[in-house]
């Protein structure tokens, strides 16, 4: 809970200066799958559970924004779920204590 407050108040002010600039596109690949693929990969082979779960108001509300994560392990993946299909934004692991 610590963490997830943490990057809440390390994102609120990057946030807010983000709005006042113009800001780059960048076209990077990402993978993705059907959503029931995605989330049975996520929950199967990685044991991984929902750690947030937020509309992407940069698409209007036509997708969500969700991080999982498995503590034991420390491993995490971030999505996007378009409905049918979803991408799998970024992946990684902590160092365990």
């Amino acid at each position: 809970m610590k963490k997830i407050l943490l990057a809440f108040f390390i994102m609120v002010p990057i946030l807010t200066i983000a709005k006042g600039d113009k800001g780059n596109v960048f076209n990077k690949p990402v993978q993705c799958f059907s959503t029931e693929a995605i989330l049975h990969t996520i929950d199967k082979e990685f044991k991984e559970s929902v750690v947030f779960f937020y509309p992407n108001e940069i698409t209007k509300g036509k997708s969500e924004i969700v991080m999982f994560s498995n503590k034991e392990n420390g491993t995490w993946t971030l999505i996007e779920i378009f409905k049918e299909n979803s991408c799998v934004l970024a992946v990684g692991s902590a160092p365990t204590t």
